[in-house]
């Protein structure tokens, strides 16, 4: 039988040595059984955790607190169910009212145990009185380690998801709002289907919770790789993979990483945590304008099924999303108007920052008349990467042939590198930008970036609006480094 130690003040410790504490006879192996049938019976605690025991099989060590405070060992079939902090604060109260009238231990001790009796399993009243602190203490214990129940769910070790957090962990700053901007992809190894049923994000290593998916919002934020339409992403077969894409609103105090506790239903109520992100608090290189003058759209949105954000690629050996912050600048009208004298064709393209051409291709002709299909090697059109360094890459996107610079050439900020096109996978005349992480169009991560000198001017109300030729709602000028989805700006 192992030891359980009280620390208790210097008046009410034992002389005895520790030789004591550790013995214990056959008689007093019997008596956890007893002790946690009397702790039940008193009811002492029900208002913060309803306690179970299975005193046959053997004590397990379930926690440590404080500084050498308490060490106490409790059976593993322990379940805990947490309720309100004022139920738990009650029922510590309760505790400790009754451990102070059985023992009168806060004062002096009991007539019945001598100052100089050490505690130790052979004396019952003692062996009482530390299961009291110990049930005291567990009404504030959070979970119970051998059988863990969040929300009244119970769980239990089975084959589950592999975790893969993927995207840069760095925030970006959306019209003053601070986003997280990655990706969870969720792998099934069980035998049979996996019901995903709630995602919390949590700080660390607090595990503060900062935000939860479930339900809808679960659903909306979840793709199937490789699904029909129709069929709930919630649903994981075995072997298959989701991809659930996150947008986290940041606090003003960013935690150090984050994790993801994962609760699903397979052949029982299940969960695992995992995809644990190092956030880099450090603050993104500003960007220059690619464009003049305006109005530009900004045309994007993180949850288009189809959109820059939700289209992952499989071409070097490696998951990658290339345009996880890219945006589509198209040409509008003034004052509000969808259409504008000029669709952009021709407009001038600018660096965005003093660079080194990376990548580039040139050749593919404009097309005319109805577009054909275009190859996946071919959806770039034209295009320039430029080295910002640092591992950034600028990307322009269906530009017009007749490039400016080629590889190798050094250019500066706010120099004409070639002309807005509409080659490649492009059904009208823009300009595709975006920022990434190597020279690669498709098998490279984009990264996140501040695009300075902007200033939003309107917005359309969603891409299918802006897709009906509707007019663009007019609003108060306000400088950005990012804009939001659909926003309407100018540039100098």
């Amino acid at each position: 039988m192992r030891s359980t130690r009280l620390n208790l003040p210097a008046r009410m410790r034992s002389p005895m040595t520790n030789s004591n504490i550790a013995r214990s006879s056959p008689r007093s192996r019997s008596r956890p059984a007893r002790a946690w049938r009397c702790l039940r019976s008193t009811g002492r605690c029900s208002a913060a955790a309803a306690v179970t025991a299975s005193p046959t099989a053997g004590w397990q060590p379930i926690s440590q607190l404080g500084s050498g405070l308490i060490r106490m060992r409790s059976p593993p079939m322990m379940r805990v169910s947490r309720r309100s902090s004022s139920s738990i604060v009650s029922a510590t109260i309760n505790c400790v009212r009754s451990c102070a009238a059985s023992t009168r231990v806060f004062g002096h001790l009991s007539p019945s145990v001598p100052p100089s009796v050490s505690l130790a399993w052979g004396c019952r009243e003692d062996f009482m009185l530390r299961l009291r602190f110990g049930a005291m203490l567990l009404c504030l214990l959070p979970e119970a380690p051998a059988a863990h129940a969040a929300e009244g769910r119970e769980t239990q070790l089975q084959q589950a998801f592999a975790i893969e957090a993927r995207g840069t962990p760095a925030p970006v700053v959306i019209e003053g709002v601070r986003l997280l901007r990655y990706e969870l992809h969720l792998t099934n190894f069980a035998a049979r289907p996996l019901s995903l049923e709630r995602l919390t994000i949590r700080a660390r290593p607090s595990a503060r919770p900062l935000a939860n998916l479930e339900g809808e919002s679960l659903a909306r934020a979840a793709l199937l790789v490789g699904g029909e339409r129709g069929i709930d992403p919630r649903t994981i077969e075995p072997g298959r993979r989701v991809i659930v894409y996150i947008d986290l609103a940041m606090p003003e105090s960013l935690p150090a990483q984050i994790d993801h506790l994962i609760q699903f239903e397979g052949t029982s109520a299940g969960e695992v945590i995992g995809g644990t992100l190092a956030v880099d608090p450090r603050p993104l290189p500003q960007l220059g304008p690619p464009l003049r003058g305006g109005p530009w759209a900004a045309i994007y949105d993180p949850g288009m099924e189809r959109g820059h954000r939700r289209v992952p690629y499989a071409v070097a050996g490696q998951v990658t999303i290339p345009g996880r912050h890219a945006i589509d600048w198209m040409r509008v009208g003034d004052d509000g108007a969808a259409l504008g004298k000029s669709d952009g064709l021709g407009a001038e393209v600018l660096a965005v920052a003093d660079a080194v051409v990376a990548a580039a291709r040139d050749g593919m002709a404009e097309p005319v008349g109805e577009r054909p299909a275009v190859a996946l090697a071919d959806a770039s059109g034209n295009y320039l990467a430029l080295d910002l360094g640092g591992g950034r890459f600028a990307f322009y996107e269906h530009l017009m042939p007749g490039l400016r610079v080629k590889v190798g050439d050094r250019v500066r900020r706010g120099q004409v590198i070639g002309r807005l096109g509409s080659t490649g996978q492009a059904s009208r005349p823009h300009l595709h930008f975006h920022v990434a992480d190597a020279a690669s169009t498709l098998g490279a991560e984009g990264l996140p970036y501040r695009l300075g000198g902007g200033t939003i001017v309107g917005r359309f109300p969603s891409i299918e609006t802006f897709g009906q030729n509707a007019p663009w709602t007019v609003t108060k000028a306000a400088p950005t480094d990012f804009p939001g989805p659909n926003a309407v700006v100018l540039f100098p």
